[in-house]
């Protein structure tokens, strides 16, 4: 088993927040533009095309696209005539506007159409009358030829035959009047419908006349039909999804934090052995001189900047863990005294003085 020099013995610093969300968001924008460039699919199909070409200007670093849809040739030229003949259409309709403009500027005036009727009484009375009067000399004939006839056949006034015969005679005439009546009922209806038939077919072509502009010029609104421009299949979307800077640091920041806190633990169990290597040997200065040791090898260093090596000493033994006598002299002096021409080390003095030095050191088990 031995040890390994690691970094400082100073605790990792915490991810930056301003820092980390500045990085989260260029990853983000970065995946964003990549995801944008990598849908601007161009598409040719036999009705045109569709293609996206840089601007040349950018927004926020961001280089802006432009998408082109170009026709063929003969959908385009039919499209052309199309907004032409539109555009003449139009011309003609600004015309009808003005004629319109200038129709419904002027109120509606029925003046000028005949009359309203009305149900005229005294005109279906003269009708009546003049009927009724045409009527009258044969209805004088007939009574006096009835009268002429009843007396030649026996029948005087005043006798049942007679009565009968000239009662029958007046339900006759009675009729005659109820039909001159009905007849002049009927004339006046006549004339009611007449006049009203006038009025209405003036003010319906008044009308017409007034609405014929507007009419027109919805028609000629809607005369086009269109061109039918191609539908471009749609391009499946795909994304980039941006890298998570965010969770990376942190996690970074944990494993840097955990192997500080490792190397911790093992450099206070180090110097603890050390420090109790001397009450182990029942002394608290123990041989080190280098000039001693073989098979010497690093393995590790302590606070301020002593080394740890793991040696054997020249006579023999297994192998052991130590500080060099020679080093330790020149860091903690008195941690180091000479017996017979051999340098020992008060590892107890030397670890405390590591233990609050200010060079760091750190040891991994191999």
């Amino acid at each position: 088993m031995g040890f390994g020099k690691g970094g400082g013995s100073s605790a990792p610093s915490a991810p930056d927040p301003a820092a980390t969300a500045a990085a989260q968001g260029a990853a983000n924008k970065e995946a964003a533009v990549a995801t944008a460039r990598l849908n601007q699919v161009n598409e040719n199909t036999p009705f045109g095309s569709s293609t996206y070409a840089p601007t040349g200007q950018t927004v926020d670093g961001i280089q802006q696209y432009q998408r082109t849809t170009t026709l063929d040739p003969a959908d385009q030229a039919a499209l052309d005539k199309e907004r032409q003949i539109n555009m003449q259409l139009l011309g003609v309709g600004e015309g009808q506007l003005g004629r319109i403009n200038e129709n419904f500027s002027q109120p509606l005036d029925f003046s000028g159409a005949p009359a309203a009727p009305q149900a005229d009484d005294a005109a279906r009375q003269r009708i009546e009358a003049a009927m009724y009067e045409r009527m009258q000399p044969q209805l004088a004939q007939e009574e006096e030829a009835l009268r002429t006839r009843l007396s030649n056949t026996g029948f005087s006034m005043g006798t049942e035959g007679y009565d009968s015969a000239m009662d029958e005679r007046n339900r006759a005439v009675n009729d005659l009047r109820l039909g001159i009546t009905a007849a002049g009922g009927a004339e006046q209806s006549r004339q009611f419908g007449m006049e009203s038939s006038a009025r209405e077919r003036a003010i319906q072509e008044q009308m017409t006349q007034r609405n014929q502009p507007l009419n027109e010029l919805s028609a000629l609104l809607g005369t086009s039909s269109g061109i039918q421009l191609p539908q471009f299949a749609p391009v499946p979307t795909q994304g980039i999804a941006p890298a998570d800077r965010t969770g990376a640091e942190a996690l970074a920041y944990q494993g840097s934090l955990n192997n500080y806190n490792q190397r911790n633990q093992a450099n206070m169990a180090t110097q603890q052995g050390l420090f109790n290597l001397g009450g182990t040997l029942g002394a608290s200065y123990l041989m080190s001189d280098m000039r001693y040791k073989t098979d010497v090898r690093k393995v590790g260093t302590l606070d301020n900047g002593l080394n740890v090596y793991l040696f054997r000493y020249t006579h023999g033994g297994p192998h052991m863990i130590g500080l060099s006598a020679q080093e330790v002299e020149r860091v903690v002096p008195d941690a180091v005294i000479e017996l017979d021409g051999v340098k020992a080390v008060d590892y107890r003095r030397a670890v405390q003085a590591g233990a609050h030095g200010d060079v760091g050191a750190s040891y991994a088990t191999t």
